[in-house]
């Protein structure tokens, strides 16, 4: 009988919500690989994702403030369609941003009622149910704690600190009971969980715990099993140390090349940028490790800058280990584990964008 982690899955919904996204970006949260296909095909199967139409335009690379998007163009090669990215700023084809194939255009849609329609036949949930708030509060159904005392099951697919407390205090003035189904055990969550138990009249639980994929099929784990399921925490332990080199090269993509723990790792522009910045606190802050908001690092979503940076280390850092830390909060700071090693500020500054260059200005030698 074999088990797997549907972690990936739900970091993802836990960073973005629903919605239409790259399907290479759904993979990649997965592992990448067969597997993650595997898990895709799962997941469809379930109704909680659905293919979607293949991309018209893209988002630029170089992120040229009057580029919309990269249109895609067919042109007869070698006797057949190929696909070209042309740039829509100028009538020509753009050279920074090659598409070997169609599977790069392809799109999924992750689907947070189609996830919460899946809970109840996976949970066996009964009861008036609410499906409407595609992105914020549903309301599942309901199900019996001890026989006779039913209480209300709710999912919150992508949370911060004050979206949960503040629904904590709506449902504690209500006579019912309720459970709180977010997507994964984050900082915040573990901090509500001590209080939000399963002895509370509001109980806080994550579905990255209590589901998984066995034998090709999504199955509900009873709390003794996620509870042995979980992985168990250390005390006092300290991650080891990660060095970050900053002798950038700059990539035809769109994206610049540093080295992490002496492997490169690839930054698309956008989350190269959100990185030296955090490099740039740790450097000039009296307090290095301090939390910088999401507004001053050009932070456009809660926590998706830092999901695409921490992806872009998956298979160099330890399992688990965040190179970029987030509260739920929209603040943001480098793990205090991250050394900075060597910085080539001269290798920086072949970044596009204007806010990097002045960093690297700003630390290069006189």
């Amino acid at each position: 009988m074999s088990e797997q982690s549907l972690r990936g899955f739900f970091t993802f919904v836990d960073c973005f919500g629903g919605g239409t996204f790259p399907r290479t970006d759904l993979e990649r949260a997965l592992g990448g690989g067969d597997e993650a296909r595997n898990i895709v095909r799962v997941l469809k199967r379930a109704e909680i994702v659905a293919w979607a139409p293949n991309a018209l335009t893209l988002a630029c690379t170089e992120e040229r403030p009057r580029c919309s998007g990269h249109a895609i163009h067919e042109e007869v090669r070698y006797g057949r369609l190929a696909l070209v990215g042309g740039c829509s700023q100028k009538t020509r084809r753009c050279l920074d941003f090659p598409l070997d194939d169609e599977a790069f255009l392809a799109r999924i849609t992750v689907s947070i009622r189609g996830l919460a329609l899946a809970m109840r036949r996976i949970f066996d949930i009964e009861g008036i149910y609410d499906l409407d708030n595609a992105q914020a509060l549903m309301t599942v159904g309901e199900e019996d704690v001890d026989g006779k005392t039913p209480r209300n099951v709710h999912i919150l697919a992508s949370p911060d600190y004050q979206s949960l407390t503040r629904l904590f205090a709506r449902l504690e003035e209500k006579r019912r009971r309720s459970l709180v189904l977010i997507p994964v055990r984050n900082a915040f969550g573990t901090t509500l969980r001590e209080r939000h138990g399963p002895a509370a009249h509001v109980e806080l639980d994550f579905l990255e715990e209590r589901i998984v994929l066995r034998d090709g099929a999504l199955v509900a784990l009873s709390r003794d099993d996620a509870r042995v399921a979980a992985p168990a925490k250390v005390p006092n332990a300290e991650p080891p140390p990660v060095t970050l080199v900053f002798e950038c090269e700059r990539a035809k993509t769109g994206s610049m090349r540093i080295i992490a723990n002496g492997k490169p790792v690839v930054l698309q522009d956008r989350y190269f940028a959100f990185l030296i910045k955090l490099v740039d606190v740790r450097l000039t802050s009296k307090t290095p490790n301090r939390w910088t908001s999401g507004d001053k690092l050009g932070a456009d979503k809660i926590n998706a800058p830092s999901w695409h940076v921490n992806r872009a280390f998956d298979g160099i850092v330890p399992e688990g280990f965040d190179v970029v830390q987030n509260d739920g909060k929209r603040q943001f700071a480098l793990n205090p584990a991250i050394v900075i090693g060597r910085i080539d500020w001269s290798s920086v500054a072949a970044h596009p964008h204007e806010v990097v260059k002045a960093i690297a200005r700003r630390h290069a030698p006189v």
